[in-house]
């Protein structure tokens, strides 16, 4: 019970803010001919701080297709406490194809009672000239998957079977 208190969220920042400007610039950065959430409009989101027993996240919240399908493409730049969070409608295998992600990451894939049922560590980079043969996939089983810097899942102990304390998010299709 410790543990699990030990890993629960802190808080929530813009309770239900989606109209907030996807995860500021100060916290994603993309090139200036494409900033982060580049489009006709940026991607929207809200932000949690979830505690772990490494430390603490601030993890910003992709529920609308749009947030999942751009993640963090585009992002050349992820300071080692700061990530995304994926919230999908139920529980299944969800499968990642890595295009235009710039830098190499960690995957955790997280059960709907927050169970880390796998980790994907160090999933490489790639651009837009990347063959698409040679892009990343990684595929798990979970109702969430959080995206951070490679080498942040060691770093914050996270691993198959670690308990995190996510709040329900509406996911949104």
């Amino acid at each position: 019970m410790v543990a699990l208190l030990a890993l629960c969220l802190v808080s929530c920042s813009g309770s239900g803010a989606d109209n907030q400007a996807y995860c500021s610039p100060a916290v994603f950065t993309g090139t200036p001919s494409r900033p982060f959430g580049s489009g006709s409009q940026p991607l929207t989101c809200r932000t949690l701080e979830l505690q772990t027993s490494g430390g603490s996240l601030q993890l910003a919240v992709a529920a609308k297709e749009a947030d999942r399908e751009h993640g963090l493409m585009f992002v050349h730049d992820l300071p080692p406490d700061v990530g995304i969070l994926f919230v999908f409608v139920g529980e299944s295998r969800h499968s990642f194809w890595m295009k235009n992600t710039l830098i190499p990451l960690d995957m955790l894939f997280i059960d709907a009672f927050g169970k880390v049922t796998s980790v994907a560590e160090n999933v490489p980079a790639s651009t837009e000239s990347t063959p698409e043969n040679r892009v990343a996939t990684r595929d798990g089983f979970g109702r969430y998957v959080i995206e951070l810097a490679a080498g942040s899942a060691k770093r914050l102990h996270l691993q198959s079977g670690s308990k995190l304390a996510i709040p329900f998010v509406d996911a949104r299709e």
